[in-house]
């Protein structure tokens, strides 16, 4: 179900029509299908502004819509109508963006970095794996989550994807030697999301 939502209406109005949660809907599959194992709270843009505030959100992977939740109901948000997301995780603001990249069309990615001159974001999916074994005579299948994260690296409007793997990264940029002394001088991964920003930005400046 998805909820049009007019600019400036109250939070309590898009919820006129929302769905009643299913709490066992995913009962028959191990793990989440959600970005964030809470849900934190949302702030809402369009092209104008802040449209709605504060409002319980997520991210389904599996389905992939964004879902808005208050008490036992929720919604699958409008995503057309809405240009930017930014929440607070772990006292780290997120922020997720639609038109990010050409390419990305209409999908709302988190952003990572984004300078004049490189960028990058991510999306997030929960991919279904299916896995079957033998338990005394019975074949049982186990449904689950795979969750996955797909990254992009944009250099002058150019859009790449690629895996985060430390070779494959820095072969992305002609001053990868400097890159890679730099990340070693200061001991940074680019499994931590807070040393790939740091990273980016001293690509960019060298770039």
């Amino acid at each position: 179900m998805t909820a049009s939502v007019l600019v400036g209406a109250q939070p309590d109005a898009i919820f006129t029509h929302a769905q009643t949660i299913n709490e066992d809907r995913y009962e028959d599959y191990d793990g989440t299908p959600y970005w964030s194992k809470s849900w934190p709270l949302v702030d809402i843009y369009d092209a104008g502004g802040l449209v709605l505030g504060q409002l319980a959100f997520n991210i389904n992977g599996f389905s992939n819509e964004i879902e808005i939740r208050k008490g036992d109901r929720f919604i699958e948000l409008d995503k057309i109508a809405y240009t930017k997301l930014i929440t607070t995780i772990d006292g780290l603001e997120v922020i997720f963006k639609r038109g990010f990249h050409e390419e990305l069309r209409n999908d709302f990615v988190e952003v990572i970095y984004e300078g004049s001159q490189i960028k990058m974001a991510r999306k997030f999916r929960a991919e279904v794996t299916e896995k079957e074994f033998n338990d005394v005579g019975k074949n049982i299948m186990i449904k689950r989550f795979d969750r996955k994260f797909k990254y992009f690296l944009i250099k002058n409007d150019t859009l790449e994807v690629i895996k985060l793997k430390k070779k494959l990264f820095l072969n992305q940029f002609e001053n990868k030697k400097e890159i890679d002394q730099f990340m070693s001088k200061n001991k940074l991964k680019l499994s931590s999301i807070v040393d790939l920003k740091e990273i980016l930005a001293f690509a960019e400046k060298s770039f």
